[in-house]
C-alpha cells in the first residue's frame, strides 16, 4: 500500500506547507480488515509547535451523531425504544417544545404548540424542526435578543429552542440528536457516555473517545484555530475546550476522539456491525436498514447557510467576520438524503466515493465518509473554525480521491471476496469503482472531460473568495507546446453559476493533483462572474475522464 500512503502523505503535506494552511491534521482510511493508512502533519499549536501525531486528540463536533444514532439503534433492536412513538415518552421534555412564527413587534417569539408530536425518527433524521444559531438566523436572533444559550454550554436550556416548523414538515439540521441522546438516557437510566462507553466504544477498543478526556487525551489534545478571511492566516484559541463535566452529554457534538479511533467505528459499519474481535455491536439487517434513505420521498438535505456569529460565539473569534461556518455543502447540485444517522450522496460523487455511500462532518472540520460497498472509509480531523473551511474540504476530498485510485483494486478484489460469489456476475459485469474503470480504459487516453474541485479565487490584490465547488470542464483544446501542453476546458454558465461560460487552462502535469489554474483572457469576462479575467483558481484535485 505504499503508492496510497505516499498518495495521502502528499495531501498533508499540500494542506499544512501551502498558503493558506491548515495547522495540522490527522487521517486515517481502514477497509474491513483493518486500518490501511494513518498518518499527520502540522501542529497541534501554531503557538507552541507541539507535533500533530494520528492519535492526536480532536474535538469532533457532529461526527458524534453517528455514534449517539448507533446507541438508538441498539435500543431498536432491544425493543426498548419505537421510532416512531411520541419521543415525550421517553423525555418528557420534549411535550413542552413549540413551533416559533416569527417574532411581534416588540421582538418576542410567537410561538404555537406543533401540529404533531415529535418522534426519535424525526430526531434521527433531522427532520423535528430544530436548527443550529451558526445556521439560521432565526435562531441567530433568539441568542441575541432572548439569551437563549449556544448549544456548547451543553444544558438543557441550550436545546430547548422552539422548531422552525411541524415536525417531518422539512429537513432541517440542529440539535436533534442532542435530544435523540437525551432519549437514550430516558430508556437507560443512564449517562449517554456510558451507554457509549459500555455498548460501542469499550467493545470497539475506541479508548481515547470520550466526552470527558482522560489525563492522556488533555496531554495529546489540538487546539481549534479560527481563519482569519484577509489573509488566511490562524489564531489559536487557546483554553476554548468543550464543557469536561457538561449538564448534558451532547449526542451531537459533545465528543473528543482521534482519527485512528474513529477509523474503528467505521470499520464496524463496514462490517455489517461487528467489531474487530468479533462481538456484534449491531445486528446486520439493522445496519442495512439504517444505511437506506430514511426521509420522506421528495426530501432532500439542503445547503448550510453559514451566517455571523452569535454574541457568544464571536467573543471566542478574535477574527474580522467572526462566524463559526461557511456555506456548507457537499458536491453541490447532486441529491442527497438522510440515513440513520448519515448523509448519504444519490449519485456517485467526482472523489470515486460510490452513490449509496455514507458521510458527515464535524464543526471544526472534521470528515468521515463510510462505502459500504466498497468496504473502505475514512476520517479526516483539524481543527479550525469556521467549518468548511477551503482547505480542509479540499484536503479530504483529496484524500478520498486518493484512496479510490491507489487502493481501488484492493477495494474490488476485497468486495467480491465479502460477498463471496453470493451475486453470479453476468457476462461483462465489471467492478464500478473508479480504479477498476481506469484499468479497463487504459488503452484509451484521450483526455474528454475533466471535474476540478474549486476552492476559491484569488485576485492580484490578495483578497480571495470561495468557489461554487466541484465544476465539470469539457471541450479541450489542444496546445502546440510539447513541453508542458495545457488542455483548455470550458463550462456552461449553468454548470457552475456564473452569468458567463468559464474557460481555464490546467498543465497536464498537474491534472489529478493540488495545483491552481488561472482564467485566460479570451474568456470575456466584464467583472461580474465566478472567476474573473486574471484570477487564479486553487484547485483541490482534477479528476480526468477518458474517451
Amino acid at each position: 500500500m505504499s503508492d496510497l500512503t505516499d498518495a495521502i502523505d502528499a495531501v498533508l503535506d499540500g494542506v499544512t506547507g501551502d498558503v493558506p494552511r491548515v495547522p495540522g491534521v490527522a487521517a486515517a482510511v481502514t477497509d474491513r480488515d483493518g486500518t490501511i493508512y494513518a498518518g499527520a502533519r502540522g501542529v497541534r499549536n501554531t503557538g507552541t509547535g507541539d507535533a500533530f501525531e494520528p492519535d492526536t486528540v480532536c474535538a469532533i463536533f457532529s461526527t458524534t451523531k453517528a455514534i449517539a444514532g448507533t446507541a438508538c439503534l441498539q435500543l431498536v433492536e432491544d425493543g426498548r425504544l419505537d421510532l416512531d412513538a411520541p419521543a415525550s415518552e421517553y423525555v418528557p421534555r420534549l411535550a413542552d417544545v413549540q413551533v416559533i412564527d416569527g417574532f411581534g413587534d416588540d421582538g418576542t417569539p410567537r410561538l404555537r404548540p406543533p401540529k404533531s408530536e415529535i418522534t426519535t425518527r424525526h430526531l434521527l433524521t433531522h427532520t423535528a424542526g430544530f436548527t443550529y444559531d451558526f445556521f439560521n438566523e432565526t435562531y441567530t436572533r433568539l441568542a441575541n435578543e432572548q439569551d437563549q444559550p449556544w448549544v456548547v454550554d451543553a444544558s438543557w436550556k441550550s436545546i430547548e429552542t422552539p422548531l422552525l416548523f411541524d415536525p417531518g414538515e422539512e429537513w432541517e439540521y440542529g440539535t436533534n440528536i442532542d435530544w435523540a441522546g437525551m432519549v437514550v438516557e430516558g430508556i437507560t437510566g443512564q449517562r449517554l457516555g456510558e451507554v457509549m462507553q459500555d455498548r460501542i466504544l469499550g467493545p470497539l477498543g475506541m479508548n481515547d473517545t470520550a466526552f470527558t478526556m482522560t489525563p492522556s487525551m488533555q496531554a495529546r489534545q489540538a487546539t481549534i484555530h479560527a481563519r482569519e478571511d484577509n489573509d488566511g492566516s490562524l489564531i489559536p484559541l487557546d483554553g476554548v475546550t468543550l464543557p469536561q463535566e457538561p449538564e448534558l452529554h451532547m449526542g451531537g457534538h459533545g465528543l473528543y476522539g482521534t482519527a485512528v479511533d474513529y477509523v474503528k467505528f467505521i470499520r464496524m459499519w463496514l462490517n455489517d456491525g461487528r467489531s474487530d474481535d468479533g462481538e456484534q455491536i449491531l445486528r446486520p439487517d439493522t445496519v442495512e436498514m439504517a444505511s437506506r434513505n430514511h426521509l420522506p420521498t421528495g426530501m432532500h438535505i439542503k445547503m448550510l447557510p453559514g451566517v455571523g456569529a452569535t454574541t457568544t460565539a464571536a467573543s471566542i473569534l478574535p477574527v474580522s467576520k467572526p462566524r463559526l461556518s461557511n456555506d456548507a455543502e457537499f458536491f453541490p447540485g447532486m441529491p442527497k438524503t438522510w440515513a440513520l444517522t448519515f448523509m448519504i450522496n444519490e449519485e456517485d460523487a467526482p472523489t470515486g466515493r460510490p452513490a449509496g455511500a455514507l458521510a458527515w462532518a464535524g464543526l471544526a472540520n472534521c470528515y468521515y465518509w463510510i462505502d459500504r460497498q466498497n468496504g473502505i472509509g475514512g476520517y479526516w480531523a483539524t481543527q479550525i473554525f469556521p467549518f468548511a473551511d477551503p482547505t480542509s474540504v479540499g484536503g479530504f476530498l483529496a484524500m478520498e480521491t486518493a484512496t479510490y485510485e491507489h487502493a481501488g483494486s484492493r477495494v474490488c478484489r476485497s468486495s467480491r471476496a465479502r460477498r463471496n460469489e453470493r451475486e453470479s456476475p453476468s457476462p461483462g459485469r465489471h467492478c464500478s469503482s473508479r480504479r477498476c474503470r481506469s484499468d479497463r480504459e487504459s488503452g484509451s487516453r484521450h483526455i474528454t472531460s475533466l471535474t476540478l474541485l474549486l476552492l476559491e479565487v484569488t485576485s492580484g490584490g490578495g483578497g480571495s473568495r470561495p468557489c461554487p465547488g466541484w465544476v465539470e470542464l469539457a471541450r479541450p483544446q489542444h496546445s502546440r507546446d510539447r513541453r508542458q501542453p495545457p488542455f483548455g476546458f470550458g463550462t456552461s454558465a449553468e454548470r457552475y453559476g456564473g452569468p458567463e461560460p468559464l474557460d481555464v487552462s490546467l498543465p497536464v502535469a498537474d491534472v489529478g493533483r493540488s495545483t491552481c489554474v488561472r482564467a485566460s483572457e479570451s474568456d470575456g469576462n466584464d467583472g461580474d462572474e465566478v472567476v474573473q479575467t486574471g484570477e487564479v483558481v486553487r484547485v483541490a484535485r482534477a479528476q480526468r475522464q477518458f474517451g
